[in-house]
């Protein structure tokens, strides 16, 4: 099921194993596919940078990211677009079953918590398609971060699907100073799956320059994954980075978010339309 969401041509609200399966048709077709995590940040930020929109509108799938902006989906989607989504994604009791008992308990609890009235929120992206094709020799390329935690989050993933095949790593620092080299190194090694960790916006549009050096690679950006599966917390001197970077004014836009739900649910609710 896809949505025109604002400036948004298309954002598709899918049921994850629907989406995996086709996933894994592209993985196996060898084809540059470019996936994007839409949450409210990066959906505001494309409100004000054309460029931005437009990779946005030219990427293959567009899935929502976070509660926030599924929250505002089911404030603001009409009626017929709810109904729409339960008639073409009704997975039977039985079917459901099936299909969990086919993934690992990571998976099986991603299954539980994160589909809500047929809007599945993609957070935990990365878990699902890790667990998926751990055992289906798809190889994954892993870049971004510092070089320290790229290296413990290849660890820790290996430790916990020791079946997945991680072709290579990269650190975030030479993604502008050396593009180069990296895209030598992914010619060289072809992944099926590129995971890319860094700014939010940034990354996205480092896909879509270098579109022509990943012409077999299932690309998508994510914000703090390799973080997060490293196991490092947040310390005072990533918070005093932030604050230098703008994060100071976060509880500024804050406010902001809830005045584009009310304006979205109530002048602009016109520009929410159900596509086939």
């Amino acid at each position: 099921m896809k949505v025109k969401f604002a400036h948004i041509n298309q954002l598709t609200l899918q049921y994850p194993k629907f989406l995996l399966d086709e996933l894994t048709e592209i993985a196996k077709s060898r084809r540059f596919y470019h996936i994007i995590l839409l949450d409210i940040g990066l959906f505001i930020r494309s409100q004000f940078n054309k460029k931005l929109r437009d990779i946005i509108n030219s990427a293959n799938l567009v899935i929502p990211k976070g509660k926030l902006l599924l929250w505002s989906l089911k404030k603001i989607l009409p009626a017929n677009c709810i109904q729409l989504i339960e008639s073409s994604e009704n997975i039977s009791q039985e079917q459901e079953e099936e299909n969990l008992d086919l993934v690992d308990d990571i998976s099986l609890n991603y299954y539980i918590t994160q589909s809500h009235n047929n809007l599945t929120d993609y957070s935990n992206f990365l878990i699902l398609l890790i667990s998926h094709f751990e055992k289906q020799k798809v190889g994954f390329f892993f870049l971004g971060d510092s070089p320290e935690n790229v290296f413990l989050a290849t660890r820790h993933i290996k430790q916990s699907f020791p079946d997945i095949k991680i072709l290579g790593t990269h650190p975030a620092k030479q993604l502008r100073r050396q593009p180069y080299e990296i895209l030598e190194k992914l010619k060289k090694v072809e992944p099926h799956i590129l995971i890319i960790s860094d700014r939010r916006s940034t990354q996205d549009i480092w896909i879509k320059e270098h579109q022509m050096n990943l012409s077999s690679t299932i690309c998508i950006g994510m914000t703090s994954e390799i973080q997060l599966f490293a196991g490092k917390q947040n310390k005072f001197t990533d918070y005093l980075k932030l604050f230098l970077k703008g994060g100071w004014m976060i509880p500024i836009k804050i406010p902001y978010y809830f005045i584009l739900v009310f304006l979205y649910k109530t002048i602009l609710k016109k520009e929410i339309q159900c596509l086939t």
